[in-house]
């Protein structure tokens, strides 16, 4: 079959608007990513300013996947900062 001269099809400007649409929504994806990600970063550098003057023995909690656990803060150190380099 031919197919008529006029057939209706997305245009190459519609194209074009379509991949810079999914273009930018991708990149605000990936700032917001950035954002959270440096916020997490803050967060653990801001804990580890607080426990390191306390001496490695004492009792501290951490959340671990929504559980409160108790560990020390010798154990919570050294976890906190591979952690954070990991962010």
């Amino acid at each position: 079959m031919v197919e008529p001269q006029g057939a209706p099809g997305p245009s190459s400007d519609e194209t074009l608007r379509q991949k810079i649409h999914r273009l930018e929504k991708q990149r605000r994806s990936l700032t917001n990513t950035l954002y959270e990600l440096e916020e997490d970063a803050a967060d653990h550098q801001l804990v580890l300013d607080a426990i390191k003057p306390l001496e490695p023995s004492r009792r501290c909690y951490r959340l671990v996947g929504g559980v409160l656990v108790e560990r020390t803060v010798g154990e919570v150190e050294p976890a906190l900062k591979q952690h954070k380099a990991l962010v």
